[in-house]
């Protein structure tokens, strides 16, 4: 670079993309937290709460190898779009350790628990992937009048 010229930020996102990512963080404790206690109050089961405690961080870091594979980069966009799906997988999470504690309870201990369990995954994992299909088709609309 020739002498007396000088490269100067004009605008710095890091402090912006920093907040994104804390606030990332954040909502996921949060969901986390709130789930564990959400199964500890209703089900009176801690064990049962081992289950979202570790799904819902695995599934996040699981979406980064689709996203490495299509070359999509961790933006504030990609960090808005997982802060939300937080919200659908805790909210998955709870629909299905819920619904596996009801069958494995029914089950008196007739059934194998192996049997029981992917039973109850079964059963509602269809319309669990259809509201969640129809909830992200139907979301929030925007509307921009330029």
């Amino acid at each position: 670079m020739p002498s007396g010229i000088e490269i100067v930020p004009v605008y710095d996102r890091s402090k912006l993309i920093n907040g994104t990512i804390y606030g990332f963080i954040i909502d996921l404790v949060l969901a986390i937290a709130i789930v564990s206690l959400v199964i500890c109050l209703f089900l009176r089961h801690l064990t049962s709460a081992i289950v979202p405690v570790l799904s819902i961080p695995v599934c996040l870091l699981v979406t980064g190898i689709p996203l490495y594979w299509a070359g999509v980069s961790i933006n504030i966009f990609t960090l808005s779009g997982l802060a939300l799906s937080v919200g659908v997988l805790a909210d998955g999470a709870i629909i299905q350790v819920e619904n596996v504690y009801r069958v494995i309870a029914r089950s008196n201990g007739e059934r194998h628990k192996l049997y029981s369990l992917t039973n109850a995954g079964s059963e509602r994992s269809l319309s669990q992937a259809g509201s969640t299909r129809i909830g992200m088709k139907k979301g929030p609309r925007c509307s921009y009048d330029f």
